[in-house]
């Protein structure tokens, strides 16, 4: 298994269900999206690709918010605290990042 080369990443919300779950595109194939979430009964993450468990959109996943917990903690410890507000400074290139909130919905 080798590493996403340059993970794009978004956390999303079903609007039908409420259900959150992060798309991880593929390096392989054009157009190609995985669906990476977190079972709570079994305490596991699931991906929808067909690769070995845990697979690498998994592992990327895990490592995004490993490294955005790690950015709480040092912001926590030095009192500055990250603030995700509409009109915030930098707002608008957090909308833009790979990683960030998108709500819609599977059904049509």
């Amino acid at each position: 298994m080798t590493e996403i080369q340059q993970p794009v990443i978004y956390h999303c919300t079903d609007k039908a269900t409420g259900a959150k779950f992060f798309t991880v595109k593929s390096d392989s194939q054009e157009g190609v999206w995985y669906r990476v979430s977190f079972d709570q009964a079994s305490l596991r993450w699931q991906c929808s690709c067909a690769s070995r468990k845990p697979c690498k959109h998994e592992k990327a996943v895990q490592s995004v918010l490993k490294a955005q917990h790690e950015e709480r903690k040092v912001a926590s410890r030095s009192g500055k605290w990250l603030i995700d507000l509409p009109d915030a400074p930098g707002a608008k290139e957090r909308e833009t990042a790979p990683l960030y909130r998108k709500e819609f919905s599977l059904l049509r």
